[in-house]
């Protein structure tokens, strides 16, 4: 299928129509094996980095003290990029390596009030920024604050405002003194208004109820007067996380608990492992976060052990927050990308309901396994949708036999030097090949995405173009619709030189919310007005921040070669070079004549989440040499990478400058009809 074209003008021309966006066809799937029972497992090298390559030879699992054949093996890459990941390890590995893809995770931000010190929130809440910055755009998550009101509708959503409100409410509830402290009302939390239906929305209904009355908690101890009443109470938390991982068994799929807590008050033995084995039952991983202050002292202090328990026999891990809680969480966000599912030999006791003890170990040197203490739950029926997509073996697109590698997927040369520091330094070319890969596929991932998270959106521009002829200052509304299938970005101006030169909120109004094929054409016009802004000779109408975008998507991706440079640093985000360079004709920029216009560039991708932190396009048309730079930065209120400045230059002649411009962009908001219902919560 030929796909449709996209077609802009810089440098002495004029705008044509936009296409339609064709469909992308699915990856394939294969089901795993009969006969098997599914027990996830994450190795680590001694620096925390996935060991790959790992085979049933390599594993030893034993189930209630009996050693259990390992009938295959499965390598699963998780979050962003994981479809493509997988799809390019399994294609030309051995036949009896599997490979599989979650590209969409489920994490729940757990922050266990009741013993969280008041005036650790702020750490608390910088420790849930940094996981949020670093999930992938179409992550599904939720915020869960324990004590937990009854009949709780526990919402898991892409959206990002949410859980970032959520989060912005947290209060800690136990005094730094000795003296027990009232606890404020039980908090809210509050459920998405989207229907069920929604693709960027889980709904987990009826979390179990907590006990009745107020939480009474310190930090350091309960005090010598404390009641049994008052240690009830404290004990909210692990009967919250019980009603947290009984809810989590109906939905489907692996789950990530991120726990914030300052420990349990007095737990025995028995509830910790009930609670460890309810986790394993719900296919949940517990990465627990310790708070200051209470794994040690009195009786009635919180106590760490229990949380630490929890978490590494649900196959997590247990970290302290300390002071940089940044760096915390670093190894953490590692861990989740990738993993192995092993297929170990059945047996009817497996589905019997009782417990049924795990222990998984590696025989590979220097290598570390961790697993849950118990076996999990069966895997969700069939007329439920899985949480990860399953054995991703369907080769790229573009690949073949005999192009394991398409042509324009092409890397950099190693960095000069001598033969020896090349040899030490530089990658070998298939690992540089693989990563180009995967950094394509979170790309084109978090591109695809990212439209529909910023659609809606006005962002305030302040454009300063300078000539020899003249300066003009600009004030506009940046905004990015989709018309008939299509989005487009572009700049509506209401302010020139300090003049208004038109009503700006009732025309975002009708750009936005009226879909008639009136609105179309009043669209283009707009875009035609506001093109008529710029000064100079160069004629264009490109000079939009998200015009790049357009290069990522599916039908304009292969008129385009993508190359690998060297990795780039900003503000401390490790971020992938993405080179691209246009070879397809026509062009998407056309001269005046209808000339082409090729365009060179490159994207800086955070390597994590494919997230852009940065674009260039360069062009030329005769003397003429053009540049357009977009710095991207995070708005901690939308969750998302937004455009924050963009320069433009033109040179002629060589690099003298012939126009320049400099916009920077800020006042982001959605703008959207909302309908929404209140219900009141019970709370018994």
């Amino acid at each position: 299928m030929q796909a449709a074209r996209l077609r802009w003008i810089v440098a002495f021309l004029a705008l044509t129509s936009l296409a339609a966006t064709p469909g992308e066809r699915p990856a394939g799937a294969q089901q795993a094996p009969p006969g098997t029972t599914a027990v996830e497992a994450l190795v680590i090298d001694r620096d925390g980095r996935l060991v790959e390559g790992l085979g049933p030879s390599d594993f030893n699992v034993t189930v209630d003290g009996r050693s259990r054949p390992v009938l295959w093996v499965k390598r699963v890459s998780r979050g962003p990029g994981a479809r493509a990941d997988a799809a390019s390890r399994q294609f030309g590995a051995d036949p009896t390596k599997l490979f599989a893809a979650e590209p969409r995770r489920h994490v729940l931000i757990v922050i266990d009030e009741a013993t969280m010190v008041r005036g650790d929130e702020r750490n608390v809440v910088r420790a849930a920024d940094a996981l949020l910055e670093r999930l992938g755009i179409d992550d599904l998550i939720a915020v869960v604050r324990i004590p937990v009101p009854a009949d709780t509708l526990l919402t898991l959503t892409t959206e990002r405002p949410p859980i970032r409100e959520a989060l912005s409410t947290i209060v800690g509830r136990s005094a730094p003194a000795t003296t027990p402290a009232q606890a404020p009302g039980l908090a809210e939390l509050s459920a998405m208004a989207e229907p069920h239906t929604d693709p960027t929305v889980d709904r987990v209904p009826d979390l179990n109820k907590p006990p009745e009355g107020p939480v009474r908690a310190a930090a350091g101890e309960m005090g010598t007067d404390a009641t049994e009443e008052d240690l009830a109470d404290a004990r909210t938390a692990l009967t919250a996380l019980d009603g947290l991982m009984a809810s989590l068994q109906r939905l489907p799929g692996r789950k990530v608990v991120l726990l914030f807590s300052a420990g349990l008050v007095a737990p025995s033995q028995v509830r910790v492992e009930e609670t460890a084995a309810a986790a394993a039952l719900a296919r949940a991983t517990v990465y627990a976060f310790g708070l200051r202050g209470a794994a040690q002292g009195p009786r009635h202090a919180p106590d760490l052990g229990p949380i630490e328990t929890i978490a590494r026999a649900s196959g997590g891990s247990f970290t302290m927050l300390g002071r940089n809680p940044r760096r915390a969480v670093e190894r953490t966000i590692t861990e989740l990308s990738a993993g192995y599912v092993l297929g170990i030999e059945a047996d009817p006791a497996d589905t019997d309901g009782g417990r049924h003890s795990l222990r998984v170990e590696v025989s590979r040197k220097g290598a570390t396994a961790r697993a849950a203490a118990w076996l999990p739950s069966a895997e969700p029926p069939e007329d439920e949708e899985p949480a990860a997509q399953e054995f991703a073996t369907e080769a790229p697109a573009d690949a073949s036999p005999a192009a394991p590698v398409a042509d324009r997927w092409k890397t950099e040369p190693p960095a000069a030097g001598s033969p020896a520091t090349r040899a030490r330094s530089a990658p070998s070319r298939p690992l540089r090949e693989a990563e180009l890969k995967l950094a394509l596929a979170r790309l084109f991932e978090y591109a695809d995405a990212y439209e529909r998270q910023y659609s809606m959106l006005v962002a305030e521009e302040e454009y300063l173009q300078s000539h020899r002829s003249g300066r003009t200052l600009t004030r506009a509304d940046l905004l990015l619709v989709r018309p008939a299938n299509r989005w487009v970005s572009f700049r509506d101006v209401f302010e020139v030189d300090g003049r208004p030169v038109r009503d700006r909120e009732e025309r975002l109004r009708r750009l936005f919310l009226d879909p008639s094929p009136e609105a179309q054409v009043r669209l283009q016009a707009v875009m035609d007005e506001s093109a008529k802004y710029n000064i100079g000779p160069v004629v264009r109408s490109i000079n939009v921040p998200l015009f790049p975008l357009d290069i990522l998507r599916s039908w304009n991706r292969g008129r385009f070669d993508f190359t690998l440079g060297r990795d780039a640093d900003v503000d401390g985000l490790r971020a992938w070079r993405v080179e691209y360079t246009e070879r397809e004709r026509p062009t998407l920029v056309e001269g005046l004549e209808g000339e082409d216009i090729p365009i060179t560039g490159r994207f800086l991708v955070d390597q994590l989440t494919g997230a852009i932190v940065e674009t260039t396009v360069e062009l030329s048309k005769d003397t003429v040499n053009g540049e357009i730079l977009v710095r991207y930065g995070r708005d901690p209120a939308l969750g998302l990478w937004v455009p924050i400045q963009m320069r433009e230059t033109y040179f002629q002649g060589g690099r003298r400058i012939l126009m320049e411009g400099r916009a920077t962009y800020s006042k982001f908001r959605r703008f959207q009809v909302k309908t929404e219902e209140s219900v009141t919560l019970p709370v018994k």
